[in-house]
């Protein structure tokens, strides 16, 4: 896509993953990334672009933006966590993405509902008030985005 106005248009229209569509069972690495990359393909600028390797989690679990895996296996939290790094980076550098995640990470992993919330919990919150306010957030973007000198 040559035209930024696409680009962005598509990556604001990519549907993220239902709380529901995340296994409940442990995913092996291999696993978690064929997820991502198969759920969020069309988030993609170009063709050969990855959402999500392997090198990528562990440099995410390196700088503590994730928590370690617990016999090389990813839980749904770990999930939630991924998606949200995905989508974040995009905007944020990775240390606002730290002091922005490391207050969920610390309350609600692994999953913990004692607080009233689970990591679900927030993760199907904020899908849901994108998809609420979608068109307003999209324009707002686009706005934004011509305004750059």
């Amino acid at each position: 896509m040559d035209n930024y106005k696409d680009w962005l248009c598509n990556l604001l229209k990519t549907e993220s993953i239902p709380p529901e569509d995340i296994p409940d069972i442990g995913l092996y690495m291999d696993q978690v990334t064929t997820l991502m990359d198969t759920r969020l393909a069309g988030s993609k600028r170009y063709p050969d672009d990855k959402i999500l390797t392997k090198t990528m989690i562990n440099n995410y679990t390196k700088n503590k933006l994730l928590p370690p895996s617990n016999k090389k296996k990813y839980s749904r939290e770990h999930i939630f966590l991924l998606i949200m790094i995905y989508y974040l980076k995009s905007i944020l550098s990775i240390s606002d993405i730290q002091s922005l995640l490391e207050p969920l990470s610390e309350r609600y992993f692994p999953e913990n509902t004692e607080n009233g919330l689970s990591l679900s919990d927030i993760y199907h919150k904020i899908i849901n008030d994108y998809a609420v306010n979608e068109t307003a957030i999209s324009e707002d973007i686009i706005k934004t985005w011509e305004k750059k000198p």
